[in-house]
């Protein structure tokens, strides 16, 4: 052995050895334990055999797609996890939501995280109301006299309709005319040739001027139960045309084209009352359309026995075939119609007439918008023999403004507002979309509330209350969390009226005695219309005999006496002194004078057609008028309720309009601050006067078009260009308006 030495080298190959990673992993958060994060922390452990590699990778976390927060790591292991409070919201309660993050530590050893969002119940959030969502009602403000008013709402099946009382704006609505009643107050006269079959193209059957009764020259003479009808071509005798298209089938004079323009045929009725002519014509070419060039438009004019002139209607052709019919109407007794043309020169002849005493009739359907604005309608109806047995539909006469859904919530003092849960629920939110119910209403200021079978909500204003009322009511979710809001009413005045009539009052042996205690003086109104029954320009001095005022313990008192000076009603205003109820100091003024200062402040009714010596504000009836004011000065005022429509306007005479005192009033109609476009827009005045002739009897007519479409006209009886002042006849629609508003202010345009 000698001691000789080598070297033996040995090489260890190291391998990664896997870490071994514990510790707390499980982590938990809880929604609304902390505002505006909720956090949760942990620390996991780990070994590896590894030197130096007993780390976590911070940036080795992996967050899970959809992951609502996030999750850090240092190399130590300690972990913090955050989530906004605000995104964990939606979860209900027992709601979880797990989490579940991965980490590694550097050497690639992966271990996951566990967290898990608890949800909890949310408080559900009731916010204030004021206004809310609604629903249309309609309402039945004058009920018609010769038939009834009846809705349906569903299907469910037609009833009545009352004055006063609110329905659905869903429900349909109809007509239903009294035919008995109909038909023994009307008359329909029927004069010339009818067609067996008027649907067809062509006359069926011979026309003959024999069909209008005993012909000679240019007079046709018909005669039927007493009632004579003369008709009189004002050019040639009455010729017989049976032939189609243009030239037409009917009878005109003999200048073999009928009639045209400048050429008349009047009709003159003696032994009724007609109010109404309708003429079918035939040989209406294009000439009649109003886009035509030649544009002629056929025109009806009525005169009163004494030869005054009642209206002139007009108009062109609708059917757009070469025959039409041609109407008008009035609610006065026409003694003759004149037909005639203007315009061009289009020819036609005259198939037939039905002249008829019709039947006038009305009544208002309001409808109160979601918002609580009402929009009246005056629909006027035309009553005659032949169509007394059909029912009309009038669901077309709701004016329902769709744009319009929410409203202010609104009550008048005394009645019970409806309010639908859901209306008040609409804005109420609960974010874990919980179903919302009102489990109780109280706390009321102005009135008294309760929940009713139906779930809905009831308020009933206390009486005599005006201003703002309120109450609370508190919702709550299916796992008890609850919340209170506050609910705000508007409760309103009760604007009433008054009334007595000769058929509502006592006898003298039995006076009767109203006493009202909620008279509110500066807006109620005591009506007499009824009990006075002016028929002609009255006196105050006249009427005080019957109507005087005494005040009697602080209050007033109004005794009504018939015309033997016998007490038939005494009426007293509780705790009102007169001097309140009239708004002056009255020591020292008669009966009349109090009566007259009362009618001039629109606290007392008389009339609505008549006036007297003092100040009046008349407001007509639904339906023509004929107005005669007296010596003061005088509104008339023109209300879109009983407007009339295009094809059948309401006509209002004011028969001594004085342009220097007295007023018309058409600001119901108009929009609100009309422009001078707006006044164009609406009102069309046509003066008839002719200056060359110094009999004339000169009108101006102011035709408007409300905004829900009525047309009312105004004449205004011996007003002409001399009277308004104007010079030249060919002025304009705006020289005349702006002459009548601004200048004359003898039409108000706005309120």
């Amino acid at each position: 052995m000698d001691d000789t030495t080598h070297d033996i080298v040995i090489t260890i190959t190291g391998v990664n050895d896997s870490a071994v990673i514990s510790g707390d992993a499980i982590g938990a958060v809880t929604e609304d334990d902390t505002d505006p994060v909720l956090t949760d922390s942990g620390v996991l452990t780990l070994t590896d055999a590894d030197s130096g590699e007993a780390k976590f990778d911070p940036a080795s976390v992996v967050t899970p797609a959809g992951a609502l927060g996030e999750l850090t790591i240092d190399e130590n292991g300690n972990w913090d996890y955050q989530v906004d409070n605000a995104d964990v919201q939606y979860l209900k309660a027992g709601e979880t939501k797990q989490e579940v993050f991965s980490v590694a530590s550097i050497d690639g050893t992966t271990h996951d995280i566990t967290v898990t969002i608890n949800g909890i119940n949310e408080i559900p959030d009731a916010m204030n109301d004021s206004k809310v969502t609604q629903d249309p009602r309609i309402r039945l403000d004058e009920a018609p006299d010769y038939g009834t008013m009846q809705y349906n709402v569903d299907n469910q099946g037609w009833q009545d309709m009352v004055v006063g009382e609110e329905y659905d704006a869903n429900a349909q609505v109809r007509f239903v005319p009294d035919e008995a009643t109909i038909q023994t107050m009307t008359r329909d006269i029927k004069v010339g040739s009818f067609d067996a079959n008027p649907n067809t193209p062509e006359f069926n059957g011979p026309i003959s001027t024999s069909h209008w009764g005993t012909v000679s020259g240019r007079t046709a003479v018909f005669e039927e139960n007493g009632t004579t009808i003369t008709t009189k071509s004002s050019s040639g005798p009455l010729t017989a045309y049976n032939t189609y298209g243009h030239l037409g089938s009917g009878i005109g004079d003999n200048d073999n084209s009928g009639l045209s323009q400048g050429e008349k045929l009047s009709i003159t009725i003696d032994g009724e009352d007609i109010n109404e002519v309708t003429f079918r014509l035939s040989g209406l070419g294009s000439y009649f359309d109003e886009i035509s060039p030649n544009a002629t438009k056929v025109k009806i004019t009525a005169f009163d026995e004494n030869g005054d002139l009642i209206d002139t209607q007009s108009g062109y052709r609708q059917s757009g075939s070469y025959e039409d019919y041609y109407s008008f109407t009035t609610d006065r007794p026409v003694k003759t119609f004149e037909l005639t043309t203007s315009g061009s020169n289009g020819t036609y002849v005259v198939q037939n007439m039905v002249i008829s005493k019709t039947l006038a009739d009305a009544f208002v359907l309001t409808t109160i918008q979601a918002d609580n604005s009402e929009t009246p309608n005056h629909v006027a109806l035309d009553l005659n023999y032949d169509d007394a047995d059909v029912t009309l539909d009038m669901s077309d006469k709701k004016l329902i403004d769709n744009d319009i859904t929410k409203g202010e919530l609104y009550v008048e003092e005394s009645e019970t507002l409806i309010i639908a849960a859901s209306a008040l629920l609409e804005n109420d939110s609960d974010i874990d979309s919980g179903t919302l119910s009102i489990t109780s209403v109280q706390n009321a200021i102005g009135g008294t509330v309760t929940i009713n079978g139906s779930g809905d909500i009831e308020f009933t204003a206390s009486s005599g209350y005006v201003g703002k009322a309120t109450f609370e009511y508190t919702i709550s979710d299916a796992q008890g969390g609850s919340d209170t809001a506050t609910v705000n009413i508007n409760v309103g005045a009760t604007d009433n009226t008054y009334s007595w009539s000769s058929d509502t009052v006592g006898t003298d042996d039995d006076p009767g005695n109203a006493v009202i205690d909620t008279f509110d003086s500066s807006q109620d109104i005591i009506d007499l219309r009824g009990f006075v029954a002016a028929s002609s320009v009255w006196s105050s001095t006249d009427v005080a005999q019957n109507v005087q005022f005494t005040e009697v313990d602080g209050n007033t008192q109004i005794s009504l006496l018939d015309n033997n000076d016998e007490l038939v009603q005494s009426i007293t205003l509780d705790g009102i002194a007169i001097n309140d109820f009239t708004g002056t100091n009255t020591a020292g003024m008669s009966d009349a004078e109090v009566l007259s200062h009362l009618v001039s402040e629109e606290k007392l009714l008389i009339s609505d057609t008549y006036g007297h010596e003092g100040d009046d504000v008349l407001s007509g009836t639904p339906g023509d008028d004929v107005f005669r004011n007296g010596m003061g000065n005088d509104t008339f005022r023109i209300l879109d309720e009983n407007a009339g429509s295009s094809a059948n306007p309401t006509t209002d005479t004011i028969m001594n309009f004085n342009v220097n005192n007295d007023v018309i009033d058409l600001s119901d109609l108009l929009p609100d601050s009309p422009t001078t476009q707006d006044l164009l827009d609406h009102i069309e005045v046509e003066i008839n006067d002719d200056i060359n002739d110094l009999t004339d009897t000169p009108t101006t007519t102011l035709a408007v078009t409300d905004e829900n479409g009525g047309v009312s006209k105004v004449v205004m009886n011996n007003v002409g260009w001399n009277e308004l002042g104007i010079n030249d006849v060919a002025a304009s629609q705006e020289t005349i308006i702006v002459k009548l508003v601004d200048q004359l202010n003898g039409v108000n345009v706005d309120g």
